[in-house]
């Protein structure tokens, strides 16, 4: 839920304001506890005492829209895949949160129009600060038209659009969170920030219903927090019956989810397919929830290979150094498909050192790991080295050995051992 802090989103549910089956009624000890994640990528100096809180029954009370604050967040450091380095949020008098994505400072009079045909009308009052997108002589005549009212506060007073500052604010953290935690590439921001906006509206009270989140006020429905998949998790588009020609192949698309927002003019949910494609669905979508493909591949992004090694999602460096000082496989190089091998080769053939037939004294030794020849040559060698032999062998059961390469299945685990291995419960046997 963008690492929303627990005692929030318990405390909605607690008072019926979201619905969460995995969430306890009451805050628990166990759920008071600091998330690293927030704590290496969001957590705030402490508070200057002096600070003003304002009773919120004093704030006046506006029809929908009909102030709005705005302001950009921007340039990111890092291009997003779509070309944007910035997105502007305008919020309402209520708290609700719309993000638009743009590439370009200059664009700002493109992004109020955008936002306009997203509210279906134009608002009376309009604050801002005092940046130079918002001077443009367009963007002045446009306002002007419209019978717009924009209200620019001078340089440094950043507290009189103080919505659009917080909001800002906390598009930016819960985005730089989800990005971490999943160890998604940089270049998707925009995708998660507009999720973020999402999951901000489900998690925040509306500042004219005290009562209700912004999302409840919005479409009169309780928000459901298992509704929304985790950020990163594994997710496929479901689609229709593909030509005979992909009969062996997968029928539905598959991809990392990264949340809802817009794609081409499509708002649903948002899957990475591969290096810069993506894919988008509504109604035919399905995840698995504790699939991350991303998250433990151990790499990830340079500025995060410190926080990733403390929290164990990559192995320190010692841990593949021998003690002659060389470097060993790591699990997550390339090198360690010759350890594959191995664990593939013993499972078919037995431990390494040679297999013994029960019907042929001779023994069939394996090639050497360390050996020079590649991984193919290798495999080549040890068929080689079977082919007269391997007809003798038993029929081999992986299931019996202990190295195991996958769960039993439901039906191995009722099957008596002792009793398959008898031949009066052996029809083909007896037959």
């Amino acid at each position: 839920m963008g690492h929303r802090s627990a005692k929030r989103l318990i405390a909605l549910k607690k008072h019926g304001k979201a619905i969460a089956a995995n969430l306890p009624s009451q805050m628990l000890k166990e759920y008071n506890y600091s998330c690293p994640i927030c704590l290496a990528s969001n957590k705030r100096r402490k508070t200057l005492p002096g600070s003003i809180k304002i009773d919120p029954a004093l704030i006046p009370k506006f029809k929908k829209w009909e102030v709005v604050y705005f302001d950009t967040s921007g340039p990111w450091s890092t291009k997003s895949v779509r070309g944007n380095r910035y997105y502007t949020v305008f919020v309402d008098s209520d708290g609700e949160k719309i993000p638009i994505i743009h590439a370009k400072r200059k664009h700002a009079p493109i992004v109020l129009l955008k936002f306009v045909a997203r509210i279906g009308g134009w608002p009376k009052t309009l604050y801002s600060d005092s940046a130079g997108e918002f001077k443009s002589q367009v963007l002045k005549t446009m306002i002007l038209a419209k019978g717009c009212n924009h209200i620019k506060v001078p340089k440094g007073e950043h507290h009189a659009i103080g919505k659009a500052e917080s909001a800002v604010s906390e598009l930016d953290k819960m985005t730089r969170a989800t990005l971490h935690d999943a160890n998604l590439p940089f270049n998707v921001w925009d995708f998660v920030v507009e999720h973020m906006a999402l999951l901000d509206s489900m998690t925040s009270y509306a500042t004219n219903y005290a009562t209700q989140t912004i999302f409840e006020s919005v479409y009169s429905v309780k928000p459901s927090f298992d509704s929304i998949p985790p950020v990163g998790c594994f997710g496929v588009r479901l689609e229709c019956e593909k030509p005979s020609s992909f009969k062996l192949g997968a029928k539905n698309t598959s991809g990392v989810f990264l949340g809802y927002s817009n794609v081409d003019g499509v708002y649903g949910a948002v899957l990475m397919t591969g290096k810069g494609t993506f894919v988008v669905g509504k109604q035919q979508m399905a995840f698995d929830v504790k699939y991350f493909p991303l998250k433990d591949t151990g790499k990830t992004h340079p500025h995060l290979k410190t926080l990733y090694t403390v929290l164990g999602r990559i192995a320190r460096p010692s841990q593949f150094t021998n003690t002659q000082g060389t470097r060993r496989s790591d699990p997550t190089d390339s090198d360690n498909e010759q350890d594959v091998t191995e664990a593939i080769k013993d499972a078919e053939f037995g431990q390494a050192g040679g297999v013994t037939s029960d019907v042929s004294d001779e023994v069939v030794s394996h090639v050497p790991l360390d050996s020079e020849s590649s991984d193919d040559d290798l495999v080549q060698d040890v068929l080689d080295e079977m082919k007269e032999s391997i007809s003798n062998l038993p029929a081999f059961n992986p299931w019996e050995d202990k190295q195991t390469l996958r769960p039993p299945l439901l039906t191995e685990l009722t099957v008596d051992p002792s009793a398959a291995e008898s031949p009066t419960n052996c029809p083909a046997e007896d037959a």
